[in-house]
């Protein structure tokens, strides 16, 4: 009897691991399916586009405005980055037709190359915060009242 139990188990351990290996295991395709998957497969490779433009009027702005060294992009804003993208600038009065985001390209390029400079203008915030500490940083706390 005990012999017999332990070769139901077994048996039925058996069959388990005989389905789980069928559910798992992959087959190879009929030359018929084989067929209709790379038929499939080249009718969408052939429906590509990879001439497509995309046209992003934000992301082609950012991309412009960004500094360049020979043509590639910069995440620094260095002098070499600022000289590439003084040269990379094309006047808007050679291009008859100048796109509306083209004037805030070149204001951003004109910031980057004072930064770059270090020329950097004085706002009047600036000259108030200037002006409010050299105001307070001029009195002395440490003369007498009466003199």
């Amino acid at each position: 009897m005990y012999h017999h139990q332990g070769w139901s188990s077994s048996s039925s351990s058996s069959s388990l691991l005989r389905r789980v290996e069928e559910e798992e295991a992959v087959g190879r395709y009929s030359a018929e399916e084989r067929r209709e998957r790379i038929d499939k497969y080249r009718s969408k490779r052939n429906q590509r586009n990879f001439d497509k433009k995309i046209t992003y009027a934000c992301r082609k702005t950012l991309a412009d405005s960004r500094p360049r060294v020979k043509g590639r992009a910069r995440n620094s804003s260095d002098d070499a980055a600022a000289a590439a993208a003084a040269q990379v600038e094309v006047s808007p009065a050679t291009n008859n037709n100048v796109p509306e985001w083209w004037p805030a390209v070149q204001e951003a390029l004109a910031r980057q190359e004072q930064e770059a400079a270090g020329l950097h203008l004085c706002d009047t915030a600036d000259d108030d915060l200037l002006a409010a500490y050299l105001g307070v940083s001029s009195i002395d706390l440490y003369s007498p009242r009466g003199h």
